[in-house]
């Protein structure tokens, strides 16, 4: 019977020691893939929720940022993700990968605190011990922004402010960035902007637009013939701003920043928002800004705070003197 016992006891240790070397070399091989270090060509992936999901929270994801310091004679602040730090609940994410989504973003904060640190220890010259002392206030720095997101945009429920720090996040990434429509014109967007193209039956118009969640910001050339104020009206109000019939609020009066004519409109089938901005430059040429928004349920007028912010952000190279409108 003791030597029954002396076998099972031998086996149950040999089995013991064997799942304890087989866990042991797992985790020693997943510790060399804990800490990603992010780069301008690397960013979150679903394979990077590396930790099994929190069972003793409401919320249905988690993700540790950071931030670490690269090389001893160039100092280069870079964003890592704690791989094992950083969960999701699959079953939870939507379709449209709305959890996945705010996660990323607050990679992209990390890298836009990371951008902020970089160009002061460029443009100062910081020494490495410097760098560090830096490091550890621009730490505390994103770890307070990481909760704000958080809070405000309630982990993702809240779809209006979601969609305001996403605006907000990209902004910060592309920060200082203007983007010339011609020679004359630039206007900054959150993000890089694509060549945009309208299409009507006798005219062609080019410009610039960029997307950031459901905000849409787009600015275009426009080609009217004419500079009479009649015209303008029936060009402008009854072809641009009512296409579709979609534009039945236009006012037509001179306010301040170049702009002549400002309408806009809410289209309550699609529940969709448009503001319009005609603005002219010193050559008389016509440019139509556009900033489109969808409702959301506790709706207020922080998207139009941003819309305005993008206006205000078209930048003339010589002062403008707009045209007699009488």
């Amino acid at each position: 019977m003791k030597s029954k016992i002396k076998i099972i006891t031998a086996i149950i240790l040999l089995i013991y020691i064997s799942i304890l070397s087989i866990y042991k070399n797992d985790r020693k091989e997943q510790a060399l893939y804990r800490y990603k270090i992010i780069t301008d060509s690397t960013d979150l992936a679903p394979e990077d929720f590396m930790r099994v999901a929190e069972i003793w929270t409401r919320h249905d994801a988690g993700i540790k940022t950071g931030l670490t310091l690269l090389n001893s004679q160039d100092p280069e602040v870079r964003t890592y993700i704690d791989r094992h730090s950083s969960w999701i609940r699959e079953k939870f994410n939507n379709p449209d990968k709305s959890l996945f989504i705010h996660e990323l973003y607050h990679v992209k904060l990390a890298k836009a605190i990371a951008k902020d640190l970089n160009e002061k220890i460029n443009f100062y010259g910081y020494d490495r011990n410097t760098s560090l002392t830096k490091l550890g206030i621009y730490q505390e720095k994103l770890n307070y922004l990481q909760g704000k997101y958080d809070s405000e945009s309630n982990h993702s429920r809240n779809k209006l402010m979601q969609a305001y720090w996403e605006y907000k996040i990209d902004s910060l990434n592309n920060f200082g960035r203007h983007y010339n429509i011609n020679d004359e014109v630039s206007v900054f967007f959150p993000t890089p902007p694509k060549v945009q193209v309208w299409q009507f039956s006798d005219d062609t118009l080019y410009g610039k637009s960029a997307i950031v969640n459901q905000l849409e910001f787009i600015i275009l050339k426009l080609n009217p013939s004419e500079i009479d104020s009649a015209y303008l009206v029936d060009y402008f109000a009854n072809r641009i701003f009512r296409e579709n019939n979609k534009y039945n609020n236009i006012d037509f009066y001179s306010i301040p920043n170049n702009s002549i004519l400002f309408g806009y409109s809410k289209d309550t089938i699609n529940r969709i928002e448009t503001h319009n901005n005609l603005i002219v430059d010193s050559q008389f040429n016509f440019y139509l800004a556009r900033y489109v928004f969808p409702y959301f349920e506790e709706q207020d007028s922080t998207l139009i705070k941003v819309g305005e912010r993008f206006f205000d952000s078209i930048k003339f190279k010589s002062d403008s003197i707009p045209p007699k409108t009488t």
